[in-house]
């Protein structure tokens, strides 16, 4: 089935020239041939393996960040598929002669009996580059089954050359197979490949390594590493090959993996191909640990944003998308790091706005757990009390790190005084979290600072030292009579001694599922008494007498067990 033509319309096409020059210089055999393959690489069996039996698709596809061993596998799957190879490693300074010159030189390399003076043959016996492409897909389809490789297609800048690309796209036999090597989106309308089920892709995802493949590159170059070094190192570099060489350097004491040769990396193969105002967003933006359109916006004041991500992301800059829709996304750990440690260079004094930015953000969209990280890692303790005062009391009870975190940098009587609402909250939080002693000084913080502001008021109930039963007379009464002190009653209290790491609304809703449970049963045993009646032959006194037997004479009712 043929695909759509992925020509663009006439008038949308570049003007072309009438007749072709040939390239300055001479062809290259070196970006004509798959590099050499480096001693200690993995072989990818089962990428291999998979790319060998998608021979239906006209089009290949391996898009990837640089070092996740895009070239590599395509030059193992080359060398063992059976079918002869065309290989093509574009430049960024190729023109169109250039483009047309190696494609010839590739194509011609894989037909049967191809070699270069074909390729300069069909150059100097057509004017124009259409005619070239025309005359390779007769060449393709004379020769029988081929497939030519593009290696960095993304370098490939010039126009006219990416619309001859399209049309060898669209001229390309059933018998040939196109394969595309890129880092970002190539130049060309894939949908329609994409919807004809003629194109196959291999991802980042797909290219990660397993803690296997991982084992193995690590043994290849010398380390003696058990299973768990493995699983936690490729943990840290999420599968990406290349951090996975760096961090073997770093475990053999080479380099500093969060520095030196891998931040050159980073800076030569990744930031240099970024604009400066891409690259500034992205610094800025790694202090979030999730990004999305609107959150970006916030934080950088400035508007796009979710339009940036997703250009970045078809960038492959090492953006990984969180949802379908394509509405969050992160960096990968080892490019924030990376990036983290630029922006403390180009703009140490701007983190803390920032991240009190992200806090407010947050805050406002109902995500209290992250404002209150946001607001803690920005030291703006003002903030994290506005946050604490205004999130659901107890939200963090199940996380006592958090907790720890949050609540013991703000620890100061003359701070807490100030705010007898967000020191009540705290002291219920320290309670239900376990801290006891901490309870007891932001308790008596609340109790110096507002005796009778509303949460104090419910610290007080919630401290009665006869329990839950005296929590609607010292309710009511809370302004009437001076009770004990706040302490006094966390010490005594049996409603929050001793702590529980649950928060009350969880321990709310399991005596409600209680409740609700207990009168399941209620109504299974009022449905099981009726049955029994309808069902049994006896007579009313033969079933009292065999219910006195079964059950030693005496009447047993059904009770359930709360």
């Amino acid at each position: 089935m043929r695909s759509a033509p992925l020509i663009p319309p006439r008038s949308e096409r570049p003007k072309r020239s009438s007749r072709i020059r040939r390239p300055a210089r001479g062809l290259l055999q070196s970006k004509l041939a798959p590099p050499a393959r480096r001693p200690g690489c993995v072989l990818r069996a089962g990428l291999v393996n998979r790319l060998r039996v998608e021979r239906d698709a006209r089009v290949v596809m391996v898009s990837a960040p640089r070092g996740y061993g895009k070239t590599t596998l395509v030059s193992d799957w080359a060398r063992r598929d059976g079918r002869p190879f065309g290989w093509y490693t574009i430049s960024g300074t190729d023109d169109v002669a250039d483009f047309l010159a190696y494609l010839t030189a590739a194509v011609s390399s894989a037909c049967a009996g191809g070699s270069g003076s074909v390729a300069t043959d069909v150059l100097a016996s057509y004017e124009s580059g259409d005619d070239v492409i025309t005359e390779l897909r007769r060449l393709a389809e004379e020769s029988g089954p081929i497939v030519v490789v593009l290696d960095d297609v993304d370098q490939l800048r010039d126009a006219e050359s990416r619309r001859l690309l399209s049309v060898f796209v669209d001229e390309l036999p059933i018998t040939a197979q196109l394969v595309l090597i890129t880092w970002a989106q190539p130049p060309l309308q894939m949908a329609p490949l994409l919807a004809q089920g003629e194109l196959a892709e291999i991802g980042m995802d797909d290219l990660r390594f397993t803690d296997r493949e991982a084992g193995a590159a690590l043994r290849n170059v010398g380390l003696d590493v058990d299973e768990s070094d493995v699983e936690a190192v490729n943990a840290a570099v999420e599968g990406w090959p290349a951090g996975l060489r760096f961090a073997a350097l770093a475990l053999n004491d080479a380099v500093d993996v969060n520095g030196g040769p891998m931040l050159d990396y980073f800076r030569a193969s990744v930031l240099s191909r970024v604009s400066e105002d891409d690259l500034r967003f992205l610094t800025r933006v790694s202090v979030l640990d999730r990004l999305s359109g609107p959150l970006c916006d916030a934080v950088t004041c400035s508007e796009g944003s979710a339009e940036r991500l997703e250009r970045l992301e078809r960038m492959n800059l090492f953006l990984v998308p969180l949802d379908r829709a394509r509405k969050w996304y992160r960096l990968h750990p080892v490019f924030r790091a990376l990036l983290r440690s630029d922006f403390a260079v180009r703009e140490p004094d701007l983190a803390g706005r920032l991240l009190g930015r992200a806090a407010a953000w947050c805050g406002a969209y109902e995500d209290p757990v992250l404002a209150l990280e946001y607001a803690h890692a920005a030291g703006d303790f003002e903030q994290l009390l506005d946050l604490l005062e205004h999130s659901k009391p107890f939200a963090a009870a199940t996380l006592p790190p958090h907790v720890n975190r949050w609540l013991g940098a703000p620890d100061e009587d003359a701070v807490l005084e100030r705010r007898p609402a967000a020191a009540a909250i705290g002291a219920m939080t320290w309670a239900v979290s376990g801290r006891i002693d901490a309870a007891e000084e932001w308790a008596d913080a609340a109790g110096r600072g507002g005796p009778n502001e509303p949460w104090s008021l419910l610290l007080r109930s919630l401290t009665c030292s006869d329990g839950p039963g005296d929590m609607r007379p010292t309710r009511c009464s809370a302004r009437l009579r001076r009770p004990r002190r706040p302490s006094e009653r966390l010490r005594s209290s049996p409603s929050l001694w001793p702590a529980s790491r649950f928060s009350l609304r969880a321990e709310a809703n399991g005596i409600e599922q209680t409740r609700s449970q207990s009168r399941r049963g209620e109504w299974c045993a009022t449905r099981i008494s009726r049955t029994t009646s309808r069902v049994s032959p006896r007579s009313s006194p033969e079933r009292a007498r065999h219910s006195g037997r079964a059950t030693g004479g005496a009447s047993m009712p059904i009770s359930i067990a709360r």
